[in-house]
């Protein structure tokens, strides 16, 4: 019998070995790809952009305010906590210094609601009393015309108007809307806008007539500035911090 050559032999395996499952699998295997590290974005407080002063992080309740306009004629500094989710008390603290009623201190409590954000944001009504000692306030009086025997012919020189200067304290109390918003980076700077009307009461004796050199002068003026003390119209324009 003839011998069988070993290379054909060899050739087969190779050919079976081609046909066996998994055998281009393992020779196309290839390395892992390489894991690319990427950076980690850290979580910060989010601003509703929709209403910008509706801010989502935490707040802080206290806050000191200066009315810098004022500044010019008077010193008014206000303190504030919030209380509750929608309230929030202070107290407010003026000293005139300008020409205008100078020296004239006033002292007060407010309380203000919010009506649609969490307190301190958003608009808000809001109530405040105190009282006001006022000092050289001016009551302007003006000439009263009397009728027949009462009639005064007046000297060319008699003046038509004449000022009174009053010292007094008075109840003042006053309502209103505003409107709060917080700024900064770390939500730290509060703004303060309000408008409001302001009731107060002035001495019987300083709505009396008065009379100069047998001439009769009626009240008629109690203010003599928007910005006094005792203007019906209460303004406010405050910045200040939180803390």
């Amino acid at each position: 019998m003839r011998k069988l050559s070993t290379l054909p032999l060899f050739l087969i395996l190779i050919g079976f070995a081609e046909l066996l499952p998994g055998h281009k699998a393992l020779a196309q295997k290839k390395d892992p790809p390489a894991v690319v590290a990427r950076p980690v974005k850290v979580s910060r407080p989010t601003i509703n952009t929709r209403k910008f002063y509706d801010y989502r992080g935490s707040l802080r309740k206290n806050s000191i305010k200066v009315q810098p306009v004022a500044l010019m004629y008077a010193l008014k500094v206000s303190y504030e906590r919030v209380v509750l989710r929608k309230l929030s008390v202070g107290a407010n603290f003026a000293y005139q210094h300008g020409t205008i009623d100078m020296g004239t201190t006033k002292g007060e409590i407010s309380a203000k609601y919010f009506l649609k954000y969490r307190a301190p944001l958003g608009v808000y009504a809001y109530t405040s009393h105190g009282v006001a000692n006022v000092q050289n306030h001016i009551f302007q009086y003006r000439y009263a015309p009397g009728q027949g025997e009462q009639q005064v012919v007046l000297n060319p020189k008699t003046p038509l108007l004449v000022e009174q200067k009053a010292n007094f304290s008075t109840y003042i109390a006053t309502f209103g809307l505003g409107f709060h918003n917080v700024l900064g980076p770390d939500r730290n700077i509060i703004v303060d806008m309000g408008l409001g009307y302001q009731f107060y009461n002035i001495p019987g004796k300083y709505k009396e007539a008065i009379t100069r050199n047998g001439v009769t002068y009626n009240q008629f003026g109690e203010n003599n500035s928007i910005v006094g003390p005792l203007s019906s119209l209460s303004t406010r324009f405050a910045i200040g911090f939180m803390f």
